[in-house]
């Protein structure tokens, strides 16, 4: 099966961000992404980061080992 994607580079952007700079940049998004996924930190951190990104209107989900998601 191809795989139909964009690869975007963000020299701007750390892999470390804090829960609340990931927050604070995604406020930046005119038109936020059809879904985010939530892939990094403990099941806690996770959770609570979803919780601030739905506040936003952000339709979010925080897959389980081994989950496949057709996009």
């Amino acid at each position: 099966m191809d795989v139909l994607a964009d690869i975007e580079k963000m020299n701007s952007f750390s892999a470390h961000a804090d829960a609340n700079e990931l927050v604070k940049w995604a406020k930046g998004f005119t038109v936020p992404p059809k879904n985010v996924f939530i892939m990094h930190g403990e099941g806690t951190a996770q959770e609570a980061l979803q919780t601030n990104l739905r506040a936003l209107g952000y339709t979010t989900s925080i897959p389980k080992l081994g989950e496949s998601v057709v996009l």
